[in-house]
């Protein structure tokens, strides 16, 4: 089902049953008394939603990655590295192919460069910008971007920010003064000089003077929100590392800590296991096991038994963990598993990698 509402109160005023759960939507002219939805499903069916009527635009070949609006037409990107175009009638056509896959596409408009096109992430690296179907420019990353956004970022417009596959944030900023190709210019008959004449308009004059009023300042609120989006993506990495190496069980109040000390070949495994339950003793038996992915190491205690587990209590063991084979310089590196079980349920479940080097 797609719901239509409006504004302030958010009430249904139409709704559609396309029988088919909808992946992707995208409009155009939403707040316009003519305005047209483009829906597609998950089977790769568009559908064009229209004032009390639903018609259907075709079938893709290949899953949608992203939808982006260019003025009166939509761009599907899809799985099998193709872009396709689809007008407001319902009309499919002009599909042409990029090189890599297609991880994310998103719209690029800036009204005082008089360019409209989008933008489309690649899996070799790179983030394409095109008008229409003719290529304009090229930005390399460090690894594939997931996700595209373009507008204003702080007190600066034109920004194109990235989140990438490593988990980064790469934010890049069109320089006021740079100058799109002539070719990438929507309006007929105007070339680069024209484009320069823009300089003796007030909208210019204000910006400039503007930007020599608070240089400083907007420098500063600039640096504020990128150290804020460094520290967050640190703060999430360092959670999500934390969640990691102490997997808690809220149901069986109970947080596992497992550290693995020494060098090859041989290891000390220390595990720490807690009651986070602040009145709770646990007379039942707790059973600690730990196994190797390969026959390539050797536990000393492979099992441990714990019972009387008081409130906030810890109980502490550890183990040697041999390499057989101590001849080699080196073995396969392989994964430590620790289980915690109440009887025959497990119930905390952790992994650490186990370098023989």
């Amino acid at each position: 089902m797609v719901y239509f509402m409006c504004p302030p109160t958010y009430a249904i005023v139409d709704e559609y049953n396309l029988a088919a759960p909808v992946e992707h939507l995208a409009a155009i002219g939403l707040f316009d008394k003519e305005f047209c939805v483009l829906a597609v499903s998950l089977e790769g069916k568009v559908f064009i939603l229209t004032r009390g009527k639903v018609s259907t635009a075709g079938y893709l070949q290949a899953d949608c990655v992203g939808v982006a609006v260019v003025k009166d037409l939509f761009y599907l990107a899809c799985m099998d590295q193709s872009i396709i175009t689809c007008t407001k009638e319902g009309v499919l056509s002009g599909m042409f192919r990029q090189p890599a896959p297609i991880m994310a596409i998103e719209a690029v408009i800036i009204p005082e460069k008089h360019f409209t096109g989008y933008a489309v992430s690649l899996g070799n690296n790179e983030v394409r910008v095109y008008r229409g179907f003719e290529l304009v420019s090229v930005v390399e990353t460090d690894s594939p971007a997931c996700c595209l956004r373009f507008g204003g970022f702080g007190l600066d417009s034109g920004c194109l920010v990235m989140l990438t596959t490593a988990g980064t944030f790469d934010v890049r900023i069109l320089r006021r003064n740079a100058q799109l190709p002539a070719s990438a210019i929507t309006k007929p008959g105007i070339h680069a000089r024209a484009v320069a004449l823009q300089r003796h308009t007030k909208v210019f004059r204000d910006t400039v003077s503007r930007e020599a009023r608070d240089s400083k300042e907007i420098f500063r609120v600039f640096q504020n929100d990128l150290a804020r989006l460094r520290t967050l993506a640190h703060h999430t990495m360092h959670e999500r590392t934390r969640q990691n190496l102490n997997p808690t069980s809220e149901a069986a109040h109970l947080k596992l800590h497992c550290q693995i000390k020494g060098m090859r070949p041989t290891f000390k495994a220390i595990i720490t296991l807690t009651n986070t339950h602040a009145s709770l003793t646990m007379h039942e038996p707790i059973f600690i096991v730990l196994s190797t992915a390969h026959m390539s190491h050797s536990i000393e205690f492979p099992a441990f038994e714990i019972v009387d587990l008081h409130p906030a209590g810890a109980a502490e063991r550890f183990t040697l963990i041999r390499c057989k084979d101590e001849q080699q310089s080196s073995c396969a590196s392989s994964e430590l598993t620790v289980l915690v079980c109440k009887g025959t349920e497990v119930v905390v479940v952790t992994k650490i990698e186990l370098p023989c080097r």
